[in-house]
Order: C-alpha cells, then structure tokens, then sequence
C-alpha cells in the first residue's frame, strides 16, 4: 500500500515537503504552496528512503536559489501576492492570536493558486484590480470555491482576500478592491435559534439513556476466555479497568455539562473548552472572553472581564465536575485522558450529540438560549450584552421573538423587591 505524509518546511516559509513510499520506490517533492499550480522546487526519487533523502541534501544550495525566485516572484508588491505577502507580514496581522495568524496565512498563501480570468490569482497585476470587469470573474471564482469547499470555507476565503486587499488600498499598494463587493454565499441564520425546555430535555434524557445503555452493555473490567472459561484480565495483580467504557461515559457526560454550563452562563466554545475552576468565584463567574480579548488587542484597549452569576444548575455540574476531576485537573471539562478539549473537537462533540438525540440545535444556539433566560429573569439588554459580548440590538432582537413583554415586567418587578427587602 502506498503511504505519504507531508508537512510544513520551517525553514522555508510557504514550502512544503511530501514524501511517499510506493512500490517503485520512495518519492520526495517540495513546493512552494500545496495546491495545482504551485512552484516545484524539488523532485528526489530513488529506490530507498535513505537515497531520495540524499539526493534531497545534495540539492539543498540548488533548491534555496529556486525558493528565492519563487519568494520574490509572489513577493513583487505590483502583484496581488505582493500585497498578501506583506499584508502577513504587516503587525496588524501579527496582532491576531498565533492560531488565527497560522490559519489565515495557509488560506492566503492557498488561494494565491487559485485561477481568476485564466490566470493564477497571486500573479495577477495589481493594476488589474481596478477593472470593472474584473468583479465577475471573482464572483466566479466565489461561486466555484464554493462548490469545492462550501459556501462557508467561500465566504472565508473571501473575507481574507478582501481584508488584504483592503490593507494594500491604505498604503497604496492598489487603487480599487474587486472582492468588496462581492455577497456571501452563506446565508444561513441562527442568531434567534434557541434551545427551548422541551430541547434541553430532550437532550438530557437520551444522554441519561446513552449512559444507561453503556453502563449495562461494557463491562467495568477486560475479561479473556482460557479453556472456555472467562476471567478478569490483570495488571500488576489488578483487574484492567474497560477503558472503551469510561471513554463513552465520559464523552457523553461532557457533551450534557458543556450544554448546561453554556445555557447558563453563555460562553463561546473556546472558553468553555479552557474552562477552568479559578474561573468561578462563589457565586459568581469571572472569566475574559477571549475572542472580545482579541478584539481589543487588535484596537489597542484593554481587555475586559465578563462576570455572570452562578445559577443551581451550572453548581450542581461545578459540584459533579470537581468530584469527578477537579483535584488533578484545573479545568471543568475534560477528556477521558483527564486533558481539555480543543474549542473545535467540543463543538464537534455538543453538536454530534444534540444531532444523535434528535435537536436540531448546535452549541453555538446555547448563547442565545442564555440571552433569553437572562432577559426573562428581568435583566435589561445592556446587562446581558455585557455578559456575552453582544450588541443591545442583537440582545433585543432574540428577546423580542422569545421573550413576552409581561414576563419581563414581572421579572424587573421582583428583582426591585428582593434589592428593597
């Protein structure tokens, strides 16, 4: 069977390196950018890996001249390749977090491959961005990005060049930007998506069945069958704990906390995957949102700190979290390695559940279920924009589909009763 792999080359930026073993030989290949079209630097075949890594080495003063045409090819700022390069290069753009930079940089450097009117995008002239025509042909390209890679991935891709763009216009790198213009293609909505009582339920019962079902199908301990007869599998004289078992109930477990700290306290995926106990402080929560950190980083202010009371419901899951983990780990949600979640393996876990159990909901409509609970528990739209770094119009407009106006009047009503008693 064929196998390759390939990677990043850190000492060439924009290079990669992929290596495969087939049955005539072993393979190597470096280019600079990874899609069709991009600049081969190097092709090294031989019968054994050992060899292809020879010719490889023997090539290395050969190869850097070729990176450095193809370097100052894409960094000529008279092309569009030109103004990304220094774009990445910029501090604006090295104000963004490091994921976001790495991210980012691997789209650009992508879709600089890419053909726009018969030619590659990053070698088209920058003076051919002023043609009318030109908006077209970019909507073309919109259109074929997204049937490749979705019409979200489109709209991503989008947004980076136009941004790039946008940043040569302001130093006079390019007279016009083609892609400002351009619409989404991904419309879809789900800012006033919530998950209501009838959702939430629903939810815990399947996971509640889910548990019940692993707990009495997997057993507790690995056995094996020695002359027809099963005994416990050991380890240094104990029984060896089923693993598989406690991976499925600790998923599941940390599909239904995340669900309920979220509708209770509003957070984004990436802080509720590097959740930590220190975060709460008795009743309340107080943590820094930290796409909002990124946002004022990026202007230059000062990052702010959310605080957000502590219901009954989120306690209890606090309470069970830290019986379960919380004297060897510092964070609420974790992995059966006792490890915390990427922000992008949790959503993949809420949202696969909810999915399972039939909802039609996603971890991110869990904001929009905690706006609601707030404006109904009284508090008004600035209160609860504050909380989760919304603007009091997208507050508003969630509370007026979900939110009845005397449910809220009553609210207010007892809030000013308990602060007078």
């Amino acid at each position: 069977m064929p196998r390759s792999n390939s990677g990043k080359m850190a000492a060439m930026p924009g290079a990669f390196r992929t290596q495969k073993a087939c049955a005539s030989g072993f393979y190597i290949r470096i280019t600079y950018g990874r899609e069709r079209g991009a600049v081969v630097l190097g092709a090294y075949k031989a019968k054994t890996r050992a060899e292809a890594e020879q010719l490889e080495r023997d090539d290395a003063a050969d190869r850097a001249l070729r990176y450095a045409d193809a370097r100052a090819g894409f960094a000529d700022a008279r092309t569009v390749a030109g103004i990304v390069e220094r774009y990445i290069d910029s501090n604006e753009f090295k104000r963004c977090a490091d994921s976001t930079q790495r991210s980012r940089e691997q789209i650009l450097r992508e879709l600089l491959l890419d053909r726009v009117e018969g030619r590659g995008l990053g070698t088209m002239p920058t003076v051919a961005l002023k043609s009318a025509k030109l908006i077209g042909s970019f909507e073309r390209w919109r259109d074929a990005q997204a049937a490749q890679r979705g019409a979200r991935a489109a709209d991503q891709r989008v947004e980076y060049l136009r941004t790039a763009i946008y940043w040569g216009m302001k130093r006079g790198l390019a007279e016009k930007n083609p892609v400002a213009g351009l619409t989404k293609v991904w419309s879809t909505d789900r800012s006033e998506l919530i998950l209501e009582a009838q959702h939430v339920a629903k939810f815990l019962d399947w996971v509640k069945r889910q548990i019940d079902d692993v707990w009495a199908n997997e057993p507790p301990c690995v056995t094996e069958v020695v002359n027809g007869k099963r005994y416990l599998k050991k380890r240094d004289g104990r029984p060896r704990l089923n693993t598989k078992r406690i991976a499925q109930i600790t998923r599941l477990a940390a599909a239904r906390d995340t669900v309920l700290l979220a509708i209770n306290n509003g957070m984004r995926r990436e802080n509720l995957a590097l959740h930590t106990f220190a975060e709460r402080q008795g009743s309340a929560l107080a943590y820094t949102a930290l796409k909002g950190a990124r946002r004022a980083k990026t202007a230059g202010k000062k990052r702010r700190v959310t605080v957000v009371p502590v219901f009954e419901i989120p306690a209890m899951v606090y309470a069970r979290r830290w019986e379960a983990t919380g004297a060897s780990s510092p964070w609420v949600i974790t992995s059966a390695r006792g490890a915390p979640y990427t922000p992008g393996a949790l959503g993949e876990l809420v949202n696969e559940s909810l999915a399972a159990a039939g909802v039609e909901r996603t971890l991110h409509d869990c904001k929009g279920t905690f706006v609601t609970t707030m404006r109904t528990m009284g508090f008004s739209n600035a209160e609860v924009a504050e909380m989760v770094d919304w603007s009091e119009d997208d507050v508003d407009a969630i509370a007026r589909r979900y939110v009845s106006a005397p449910a809220i009047a009553n609210a207010m009503i007892e809030r000013m009763k308990r602060r007078k008693g």
